[in-house]
């Protein structure tokens, strides 16, 4: 029940934020909006400014809904009718609803990584090195980094990927001492860290959480096998994909042991891996305003191109359409984030949100990318296209989106069954 309101919630938020943009940009150019709804069905709430826009707070509240004068050609235009403008003040209004959901992944970020936090892996002492070129050794503990003190992994690899040559400052015995290490790629180094095998967050739903496994167990053997790191345990179930494992782990003084199924994962590489869904033991971390305002638009780029680039594959068939998902597979992501927190359902918020930011600025009807492309046709040629044409290109663009999501449907109703 909690991930159903939380859906309809995330969706609530989108829809309200998208059609928040177009009003906001309706106006900012003195373009008359009839209505704007928070929400659907019967009104609850509602009252009209002294410009004759009604606003209301409707029976549904989840989405909303921009009603803006003057949409159909009418052989009595009044000042303020959408159809009259020029196009790019069109244009303007239509794109403004993907911004605000750009904007809004922006501020949910921000919120995010200052005010809530993030969980990231504290800097443990080396355990091993495996790289011949790293002149860093079992027990030391890095300290900073081309003069930048770390306190995380997450630190320490950011500030590795900015130069080739760096300084970095560390504990050796009961000295602090200095040494050089070459490379973008702190991995390259092959360095392991003392993580300990200690649990931190159970995902719901997966094989550790319906095993019973809980926060604090220390995995102590995998298999029979001892393990005193967390990067043994990672490997060993990595290396298990759908075949049964057996975990002991320490719990209040107690042994107690537990058989687990991996689930299967495929990599990037098309590797079968093994996951139980347990994270490694982390710190929470916030940034300052400023800096939480930069890493925000850094991922929120970072995500708009994955996401140009997967909508690349799919079209040219590099990538399969099961993995497509609708309201199910969002249903099934936020349960699986609210394992997490509130800092991972505020960033699964962002990326659904830039995800709607690049859907509606495709090129098909029913979207903004659709009436982007006319309005910038009509504008060029200096004259409307035929309702004709325009009708044809609907029916055509109606069609594939109808079939896009008799597609996303079935696929969404195979995870149920599976």
């Amino acid at each position: 029940m909690l991930t159903f309101l939380l859906v309809l919630l995330f969706l609530g938020i989108l829809i309200a934020v998208h059609e928040f943009g177009h009003f906001i940009a309706c106006r900012i150019q003195h373009i008359g909006v009839e209505e704007f709804s928070i929400g659907f069905g019967p009104r609850v709430l509602s009252f009209t400014d002294k410009v004759g826009t009604r606003y209301s707070l409707s029976l549904i509240p989840f989405g909303g809904y921009v009603k803006i004068k003057g949409e159909e050609k009418s052989e009595n235009p009044e000042p303020g009718d959408f159809w009259i403008q020029p196009f790019y003040k069109k244009i303007f209004v239509v794109i403004s609803g993907p911004v605000f959901n750009l904007i809004l992944a922006l501020v949910v970020f921000g919120l995010g990584y200052s005010l809530v936090g993030y969980e990231t892996i504290p800097i443990y002492r080396v355990y091993k090195v495996e790289s011949e070129i790293a002149s860093l050794q079992a027990g030391d503990s890095i300290i900073a980094i081309d003069g930048k003190f770390v306190s995380t992994l997450e630190d320490l690899y950011y500030y590795f990927s900015k130069k080739d040559k760096h300084i970095l400052l560390i504990e050796r015995g009961n000295q602090k001492v200095t040494i050089e290490l070459l490379g973008k790629n702190f991995d390259s180094l092959r360095v392991i860290f003392a993580i300990p095998p200690i649990v931190n967050r159970i995902e719901k739903g997966s094989p550790a959480h319906r095993a019973g496994l809980k926060k604090g167990d220390k995995i102590v053997r995998f298999n029979n096998t001892p393990v005193s790191l967390w990067q043994e345990v990672v490997d060993s179930i990595r290396n298990y994909p759908g075949k049964e494992i057996r975990l002991a782990v320490e719990r209040g003084g107690n042994i107690l042991e537990f058989l687990i199924t991996p689930l299967v994962e495929t990599t990037p590489n098309n590797e079968k891996i093994g996951r139980i869904g347990i994270t490694a033991p982390s710190v929470k971390k916030r940034l300052n305003i400023f800096e939480a305002f930069r890493v925000s638009i850094t991922r929120s780029l970072e995500i708009t191109w994955i996401y140009i680039v997967y909508l690349m594959r799919l079209f040219r068939g590099k990538v399969p359409l099961s993995n497509l998902g609708g309201p199910i597979m969002i249903g099934k992501v936020i349960y699986t984030a609210s394992s997490y927190g509130l800092f991972q359902l505020l960033y699964l918020l962002g990326l659904i949100s830039i995800n709607l930011f690049i859907i509606n600025l495709i090129p098909l009807p029913a979207l903004d990318g659709w009436h982007f492309l006319v309005y910038l046709i009509e504008g060029i040629t200096k004259r409307e296209l035929s309702p004709e044409v325009k009708r044809v290109l609907q029916l055509i663009g109606f069609t594939i989106l109808l079939i896009l999501m008799i597609v996303i449907a079935f696929f969404d109703i195979l995870r149920i069954v599976r």
